[in-house]
C-alpha cells in the first residue's frame, strides 16, 4: 500500500481550498458535467431517497437537495455540513464515519459517491455497506481516480489508499452483490496532460499547487476539451482516462 504522510488530508484549510476549486476548476466542472449527464440517463424521481455519501464541502449536496428534498448528506467533517445546514435549514445531514454508517438497511433509492471510495482502507466492507443501504432496485453512482501509474503526491496528500482500473472496480462491486449498468473511463482527452503532471508531481506538492492556480484562459480551454469528452462519452467508451464512473444497482427481490 502506498505510504501516506499527511495526517489530516481533510483539514479545514484544505477543505476551503477544495470548495474554491469546485467553483471554477476544469476538473470539477468536467466531473459534474458527466455526473449530471448520467443522472439524466438514470433519472432520480421526486419520491426517491438520495444519499450523497462523503458529501465533503456540501456543494453538490446542496444542488441535489434543491431538486429533491429527500436528499441526505453524510460526511465525517463538520465544516461542509454546517455550511449546507445554513444554506438548506431543512437539509438532512449526518456527521458520521462512512466506513461505519449508523443507518438501517434498504433505506436509499440512490447513493452518489464522488471520489470517496479511494479514501477508505477497507473498500470491500464499504461496498457491502452500500449494497445493504440501497433498497432493492436502488442505484449507485460512483466515481474514483484511475490507474496506479498516475499515483502522485496529490493522492498521498488527499489521503488516498489506491487508484483503480475499471475491471478492479467492477469486480469489487459485483462481489458485494451489485449489478453494473454503466462502467467507463472519463477525462480521456486530457489523459496525456494529466499523466505528465502526475509524473512530475510524484514526490512533491509543486505540480499539485500549480494545477490549482487560477489561470482563466487555460482553464476555459481545458473545460472545452472536457465538454467534448463528456459529449462523445454518449457514443464512445474511452479505452482509458484519469477517472472512472460506474452506475450499478441492487437487484430487485424475487419471490419463488
Amino acid at each position: 500500500m502506498p505510504n501516506q504522510t499527511e495526517t489530516d488530508p481533510f483539514s479545514k484549510e484544505r477543505l476551503q481550498v477544495v470548495e474554491s476549486l469546485e467553483e471554477w476548476h476544469f476538473w470539477f466542472w468536467g466531473r459534474q458535467a458527466l455526473v449530471e449527464k448520467l443522472l439524466r440517463q438514470f433519472p432520480v424521481k421526486p419520491h426517491h431517497r438520495v444519499l450523497d455519501l462523503g458529501c465533503g464541502t456540501g456543494r453538490f449536496y446542496r444542488s441535489l437537495q434543491q431538486k429533491n428534498p429527500l436528499t441526505f448528506g453524510i460526511d465525517i467533517r463538520p465544516e461542509g455540513l454546517r455550511d449546507s445546514k445554513r444554506a438548506v435549514p431543512r437539509g438532512l445531514l449526518i456527521q458520521a464515519d462512512i466506513s461505519s454508517l449508523p443507518i438501517k438497511t434498504d433505506t436509499f433509492d440512490w447513493i452518489i459517491m464522488q471520489d470517496v471510495m479511494e479514501h477508505i482502507e477497507d473498500d470491500q466492507k464499504l461496498s457491502r455497506s452500500i449494497y445493504h443501504l440501497l433498497r432493492p432496485g436502488g442505484h449507485l453512482l460512483l466515481t474514483v481516480p484511475a490507474f496506479m501509474s498516475m499515483w502522485s503526491y496529490r493522492d498521498v496528500a488527499a489521503g488516498h489508499f489506491r487508484r483503480y482500473t475499471r475491471d478492479e472496480l467492477k469486480r469489487l462491486l459485483t462481489a458485494a452483490g451489485l449489478q453494473i449498468h454503466e462502467s467507463r473511463y472519463f477525462m480521456f482527452l486530457l489523459l496525456p496532460f494529466l499523466w505528465v503532471m502526475r509524473r512530475l508531481g510524484r514526490q512533491k506538492p509543486k505540480m499539485r499547487d500549480l494545477e490549482e492556480v487560477k489561470m482563466p484562459v487555460i482553464n476555459e480551454v481545458l473545460k472545452k476539451v472536457l465538454l467534448v469528452d463528456v459529449t462523445l462519452a454518449g457514443w464512445l467508451h474511452w479505452p482509458a482516462g484519469s477517472s472512472i464512473v460506474i452506475v450499478a444497482s441492487k437487484p430487485e427481490r424475487t419471490y419463488g
